[in-house]
């Protein structure tokens, strides 16, 4: 008997049982084939997720340390602004008492001006009075200064007594317009000239020493005639010395 003859004797129940057996097995071979693909795809998953969250840690840690950076620096920029706003509050303090010192030195320069003001206007009244007084007195006013001339003859120290009590003195002709002036004035009279400390050394009555003057070339003065002239007169527009006690007319200087 042979195999096919075998194979046919075998009865139709027995031959079914053999497909559903080999149905079975296919279908838990696909069922081990889909877990191996589903657990391949979760491990591929779980590796992609895990490299995506290392890549995603790495990016924090990189911003992490540049805003910890950014931080630093933002409290050091904080630390300067707070630096400079304490001078700013120390430069205001010195501002206002700068200012504050400012106002009082001007009230005070304020209250010194109106002052002066005040002591001008006494001033210009005075002068003004003191003009006119002085004019009706018989004094001739001359740029910056008032002359009398008088009419009466004294020696050269009592003319300057009388000079004096008047509150002047005698002449001092410190330039060419004062010697023009005194010219069309006077024929002869005392000035406030001399060398009676020193002979030789002519001095001003305010104690300069005299370096020009208009002395009478032609006879040589200042000669000191007879050693006795020590005193200066005004004789026809020139100077001539004369002894002290020699009456003369004399003439007062007031500068004002």
């Amino acid at each position: 008997m042979n195999s096919t003859e075998v194979d046919s004797s075998k009865g139709p129940q027995q031959r079914g049982s053999c497909v559903g057996s080999n149905v079975f097995c296919l279908t838990g071979v696909c069922f081990g084939f889909l877990c191996l693909l589903q657990i391949s795809l979760n491990i591929t998953m779980h590796l992609y997720y895990m490299k995506q969250q290392h890549q995603e840690q790495k990016q924090l840690l990189i911003n992490y340390t540049d805003m910890a950076a950014e931080t630093h620096e933002l409290l050091g920029n904080y630390t300067d602004l707070l630096e400079e706003r304490d001078q700013l509050h120390t430069n205001i303090t010195d501002i206002t008492e700068d200012r504050d010192l400012c106002l009082d030195r001007y009230r005070s320069l304020a209250a010194d001006k109106a002052q002066l003001v005040t002591r001008y206007k006494n001033l210009a009244a005075q002068r003004s009075n003191l003009y006119r007084n002085l004019q009706l007195g018989g004094w001739i006013q001359f740029q910056s200064s008032f002359y009398f001339f008088s009419t009466t003859k004294l020696s050269w120290h009592d003319s300057r007594t009388a000079c004096r009590q008047r509150g002047a003195d005698l002449v001092m002709v410190t330039s060419r317009a004062e010697q023009d002036f005194l010219s069309r004035h006077l024929q002869r009279s005392w000035m406030g000239l001399s060398d009676i400390d020193t002979e030789g050394v002519w001095k001003w009555v305010d104690g300069t020493q005299l370096t020009y003057g208009y002395w009478r070339t032609a006879t040589g003065e200042p000669n000191d005639y007879s050693g006795e002239e020590d005193c200066a007169e005004y004789e026809d527009f020139v100077w001539n010395d004369m002894p002290c006690p020699t009456p003369r007319e004399w003439t007062c200087e007031l500068t004002v």
